[in-house]
């Protein structure tokens, strides 16, 4: 089993443009669900990691209903859907919330995330991400502490931003 979140910047993206992912994945034999969220201005930091953490606990909660195995299900994503996946197997604080762990995943797959971008330029990231003081606690590299689930993290050779 798959969650995959998509990419957007925070503000855009639609599960819809990924479909791709999800055949590629299915032709594979997985199992893959792609999970929407709220995006900003609808949510702000930390509240858009609320959706993503709860499709993971219905997944994990449901997987079964869909002959998949829960404790063979991976997180995955596209730039900030990777954010997203990464977030969740670092910072325990979110999973916790519906009484999950990162362990309880298999592993996370990221293609093109974004790990460590501080400082804040643009003024739209200002405002979803919130006060400078607390903007360390939104870097996903700050919680690496090697007790999270494998990773595989990639990124194109040409990719000059991540």
């Amino acid at each position: 089993m798959v969650i995959f979140y998509y990419g957007g910047s925070w503000d855009s993206g639609e599960r819809g443009d990924y479909k791709f992912v999800g055949e590629a994945l299915a032709s594979l034999v997985f199992i893959v669900v792609i999970s929407d969220y709220r995006v900003y201005p609808k949510v702000l930091f930390p509240a858009l990691m609320e959706d993503p953490t709860l499709a993971a606990h219905w997944i994990k909660d449901n997987v079964n209903h869909y002959q998949g195995d829960a404790n063979q299900v991976f997180l995955a994503g596209h730039s900030v859907g990777t954010y997203i996946g990464v977030m969740m197997a670092v910072n325990a604080e979110y999973l916790a919330k519906q009484s999950l762990n990162p362990t309880d995943f298999s592993g996370v797959i990221g293609f093109a995330g974004t790990y460590d971008f501080l400082p804040l330029r643009s003024d739209r990231l200002k405002i979803i991400f919130g006060n400078a003081s607390e903007q360390p606690k939104l870097q996903p590299i700050n919680f690496v502490d090697g007790k999270s689930p494998p990773m595989l993290l990639a990124v194109g050779l040409k990719d000059g931003t991540v």
